[in-house]
């Protein structure tokens, strides 16, 4: 079983109530969990929050979706992923961040086809970039979650860490054909807020379906085809203060 951790919390500096905001109507969980429920059956999707007050919200947001929610630790998220891995006792982890509306399941299969036919520790499509920033997925063997005994401060915040910045590992880094990691679909600033709400509508608009499965070809064609998307995601990718 591909036990599919979703790391969700209110308490960003630069964009609040993250998790709640409303993108064409529906929050930004739920765009998330929509997108992931079209996986098979042999992936169970959990929501990983903390227990402060803020994120009470979330709990809701998954009750009323039929989705499992855990809470725990409120800054140290590698200690929830810790607990589900012992409780779950899954062959696999996937993380997923909640700042990743548009996130595309298809990769999360690609990965996992690689991790079984390879026996890779962990397979990912973040450490040489060449997808849009937002389709970020990690992929690892759930038994060495807890092989972490001295977790650093990444570790605890980011999760994983410890496996990417160490040699006792087998990792499969997984990139596209074309390079578009200069492209961002990630929900981190208002900015990215702004541009990212509009890119939905336009999405419905040519789909009918606010939940549209778009690969990286899909987001960029549909930011070059509309100036005014374009400028938008622009001024998101200035605001972010990330080095593309």
């Amino acid at each position: 079983m591909n036990l599919i951790i979703i790391q969700s919390r209110n308490g960003s500096t630069r964009l609040p109530f993250k998790s709640v905001l409303s993108l064409s109507g529906y929050p930004t969980l739920l765009h998330i969990l929509n997108r992931l429920k079209k996986l098979e059956t042999n992936n169970k999707i959990i929501v990983a929050t903390s227990i402060n007050n803020e994120d009470d919200i979330i709990e809701d947001i998954c009750q009323l979706n039929n989705t499992c929610c855990f809470r725990g630790h409120p800054t140290n998220v590698l200690s929830r992923f810790q607990f589900l891995s012992k409780k779950y006792n899954p062959e696999y982890i996937t993380r997923i961040t909640g700042d990743c509306p548009l996130i595309n399941p298809d990769i999360i299969l690609q990965l996992l086809e690689k991790i079984n036919k390879t026996n890779v520790d962990y397979a990912t499509n973040t450490i040489k970039r060449t997808y849009p920033h937002g389709f970020d997925v990690e992929i690892f063997k759930a038994s060495i979650i807890n092989k972490v005994k001295k977790p650093t401060l990444d570790d605890k915040e980011h999760v994983t860490p410890f496996i990417y910045n160490s040699n006792k590992f087998k990792i499969f880094s997984q990139e596209e054909d074309i390079d578009n990691s200069s492209y961002r679909v990630t929900l981190d600033t208002k900015y990215d807020y702004f541009f990212i709400n509009k890119l939905i509508k336009k999405t419905f608009l040519k789909t009918n379906n606010f939940f549209e499965t778009l690969n990286s070809e899909d987001i960029v064609n549909l930011i070059l085809s509309d100036n005014q998307l374009m400028d938008m995601h622009n001024i998101a990718k200035i605001k972010s203060k990330f080095s593309y």
